[in-house]
């Protein structure tokens, strides 16, 4: 096979085996030293023109070769592959497309990063585009698991309504003065739900109402009406507090100290009611 130089008619590249006189080197190969008209490289060229054509394309395809450096190479010589190798010239030329919502100081801290390491522009738009497809699975499972699990925090919750029945509200409001009785908030409430799961939460606070209603005596009997109120029935007390007019007036702006002394004599008699069921049902 032979192959064409630019003035279309000469061959560059004798047929070894053919070419020249009856299978000899070339006849422009006649004047050279010995060394030289033996050379196999040198016999592939048809004539002087061949020559100089393959010697400059040679050139060329020298010239445009990229040398990977040794392991003992300087920066010096790592950064000039890298730049040859297409690594922009600043970081700040880097083009990174965060997703929506992603700090922009990931892309800021990434790009010295990546310049450094001798990444090019399509090196580093193909990790960032699959660090990008990444994040938003990754989101996309989180948020399918919390919504699994509220899902499941409320079907707990309507099953223990669904059980206790009647009982639920008063216990509800049991569970409810018992964390604000210890200053629960709801980063703390939050943290009991993720070990405890909803239903098991919420059962805690119940029973801890429930013992802070029934006082109890070391023999375990409660004592007197026990709810807050120096052993006076919260029925009771609420009822004579009701027929005062101008009491019941007050008691219904929020706010008031009427307001608040109607709250806490609604929540003993709950606490009362619901101690009273639980200790019926065992």
């Amino acid at each position: 096979m032979s192959e064409e130089n630019g003035g279309g008619g000469a061959s560059i590249i004798t047929d070894p085996n053919g070419g020249g006189g009856g299978g000899g080197a070339p006849d422009w190969m006649t004047g050279l030293p010995d060394d030289l008209r033996g050379d196999a490289t040198l016999g592939r060229y048809a004539d002087i023109e061949a020559l100089a054509r393959g010697h400059i394309e040679a050139r060329r395809l020298a010239s445009s070769r990229v040398i990977l450096p040794g392991a003992d190479a300087d920066d010096a010589a790592w950064n000039s592959f890298y730049d040859a190798i297409g690594r922009p010239k600043d970081a700040s030329e880097y083009k990174i497309e965060l997703p929506e919502g992603a700090d922009a100081k990931m892309a800021d801290q990434f790009r010295p990063l990546a310049h450094k390491l001798g990444l090019t522009a399509r090196q580093v738009e193909g990790l960032v585009g699959w660090n990008n497809e990444l994040a938003t699975a990754l989101q996309a499972d989180a948020t399918a698991a919390q919504e699994a699990r509220k899902a499941e925090g409320i079907a707990s919750i309507e099953a223990l309504r669904s059980e206790l029945g009647a009982d639920y509200a008063a216990k509800e409001k049991l569970a409810q003065d018992a964390a604000r009785h210890f200053g629960v908030e709801a980063e703390t409430a939050d943290k009991l739900v993720e070990v405890l799961g909803d239903r098991k939460a919420v059962e805690l606070f119940m029973r801890i109402g429930a013992e802070m209603g029934e006082h109890r005596r070391v023999d375990g009997e409660p004592t007197g009406g026990g709810f807050g109120f120096g052993g006076g029935d919260p029925d009771a007390m609420l009822s004579a507090k009701m027929k005062d007019q101008s009491w019941r007036e007050k008691a219904a702006t929020a706010g008031s100290p009427e307001n608040a002394e109607y709250e806490r004599l609604v929540a003993a008699a709950a606490r009362k009611e619901a101690v009273a069921r639980e200790r019926k049902a065992s």
